[in-house]
C-alpha cells in the first residue's frame, strides 16, 4: 500500500474553514484506494480575541475505499508473429512393404552365337542304306568264244551281303530271290552260272546253283534247307547269304 501524507495549513481568513488533517492514497491487489480525514472549524476575526475552537463537524468521517469495476472486454487479437525456424528432422520412417512385381518386359534381341562347343561322342553306326540305282554299263568283257567258235561276252556280279532281296516261299520252307542282269546288256539269254555263299549255315542249303526263269535281263534262285527246316529272310541276311553269278553270251 502506498501512503501520501498531508499537513495542516494556517488560515488567515475569518470565518468558516475546513482543515484537512491527513490523507492517504495507494493501491492494493491492483485496486486504487483513496482515504482522507477532514475537520471543519470556525475562525474568528483577526482583530478579535482568540476564539474558542468549534465543535468538530459531523462530516468529519472516513470514506470507504473505492471498489474495482468489472474487467473491460478483450481487445482484438494482434497480428500473427513470423514463423519460427524449422525444427530438426525427425528419425527416418520404417521401410514400406514391397510392391507387387511388375509385368514381364518384352524379350530382348538374340545375342550373337557363342563359340562352337567340343565335338560330341561318336554315334552308333547306322545300318546299310537302300541299294542305289544300277550304274552305267561297264566295258566289254574279255574276248571269249563259245563252243561253236563264235565270240561271246562274259559278265559276272554278286548281290549285296546283308541286303539281298530274299522272299519267303511256301510258308518259310524256302526262300527265293530275283537277280537283275540287265546292266550286262545281253541281247539274248546267256548261260548263267550261280552259287550261294555266306558266313554261316550255307553248307546245308540246296538249290543255290539252279537258276530259274532265265532271260537276257535276269533269273530267279530258290533255296531251302536239306532237312526242310524253317528259313527266314532276316536269318538269311544275318548269315550274309548272297547270290554270285556269271553269265556268257551275246
Amino acid at each position: 500500500m502506498l501512503h501520501i501524507r498531508f499537513s495542516t495549513a494556517a488560515a488567515v481568513l475569518a470565518g468558516a474553514a475546513t482543515i484537512v488533517l491527513a490523507g492517504a492514497c495507494g493501491s492494493e491487489g491492483g485496486a486504487a484506494i483513496v482515504s482522507y480525514r477532514s475537520h471543519s472549524v470556525q475562525l474568528g476575526p483577526l482583530a478579535g480575541a482568540t476564539g474558542q475552537l468549534g465543535v468538530p463537524s459531523p462530516a468529519n468521517v472516513d470514506h470507504p475505499p473505492a471498489v474495482q469495476g468489472p474487467p473491460g472486454p478483450a481487445g482484438p487479437a494482434g497480428p500473427a508473429g513470423p514463423a519460427g525456424p524449422a525444427g530438426p528432422a525427425g528419425p527416418p520412417g520404417a521401410t514400406g512393404a514391397q510392391g507387387p512385381a511388375g509385368t514381364t518386359g518384352p524379350a530382348g534381341a538374340t545375342g550373337p552365337a557363342g563359340p562352337q562347343g567340343p565335338a560330341g561322342p561318336i554315334g552308333v553306326i547306322g545300318g546299310d542304306g537302300a541299294t542305289g540305282p544300277a550304274g552305267p554299263q561297264g566295258p566289254a568283257g574279255l574276248s571269249a568264244t563259245g563252243i561253236n567258235g563264235a565270240p561271246v561276252r562274259i559278265v559276272a556280279g554278286p548281290t549285296t551281303p546283308g541286303a539281298t532281296n530274299w522272299q519267303a516261299y511256301n510258308g518259310g520252307q524256302g526262300l527265293y530271290v530275283d537277280i537283275d542282269t540287265s546292266a550286262a546288256g545281253f541281247q539274248t539269254t546267256p548261260a548263267y552260272i550261280v552259287t550261294v555263299s555266306g558266313n554261316a549255315n550255307n553248307w546245308n542249303l540246296m538249290g543255290g546253283s539252279s537258276p530259274y526263269f532265265a532271260t537276257a535281263t535276269g533269273f530267279r534262285v530258290y533255296i531251302r534247307n536239306a532237312d526242310w527246316s524253317y528259313l527266314s529272310v532276316s536269318g538269311a541276311n544275318s548269315n550274309q547269304w548272297i547270290v554270285n553269278w556269271a553269265a556268257y553270251g551275246n
